[in-house]
């Protein structure tokens, strides 16, 4: 189903840590043409299990994506470097934390997280390509027909963090 696609402000829904049980704001009305940046028109993608190079590809074709991982309690204590501190098995029902897949290098995802700028690297975690914690298992990203022409872009994944 084609439809028109938007964003909510950052500002408008901030990330509050605890989530509903710690004054999460309210979610009514949230996604009014006030609150909302609308970046075109197109449809929801669901994919499971994909495949790295596919993944990579889908990124570079699409922009980020947003990926559900298992959240590793030693993530929290995250500060710098690649993160490879998620066990080698995982099960499916452990995947459950979204995050959204902004780029990648030569040996990690990169990751953006809602947890503030004082998190990881300026609220941002890099992910061993290896020991992705999940990444690809669970995928979803808009697939544009059409592009507001108002909204800045960069589909290239590997020019994200030029600065780590």
């Amino acid at each position: 189903m084609l439809s028109l696609v938007g964003a909510v402000n950052h500002k408008t829904y901030p990330f509050v840590a605890g989530g509903l049980n710690k004054g999460l704001p309210s979610t009514k009305n949230i996604c009014n043409d006030r609150n909302r940046i609308f970046l075109g028109s197109g449809t929801v993608v669901s994919i499971f299990n994909i495949s790295e190079k596919e993944l990579k590809n889908t990124l570079s074709q699409n922009g980020p994506v947003v990926v559900a991982i298992y959240l590793d309690p030693k993530m929290a204590s995250y500060s710098s470097g690649i993160f490879s501190g998620c066990p080698s098995q995982i099960s499916q029902s452990q995947i459950t934390y979204p995050m959204l897949l902004i780029g990648y290098d030569q040996n990690s995802w990169i990751l953006e997280n809602r947890w503030g700028p004082n998190w990881g690297l300026s609220g941002n975690v890099k992910i061993a390509l290896a020991n992705s914690c999940g990444v690809g298992r669970e995928v979803r990203y808009i697939k544009f027909t059409k592009i507001n022409a108002n909204v800045q872009t960069n589909m290239d994944p590997t020019k994200h963090f030029t600065k780590y």
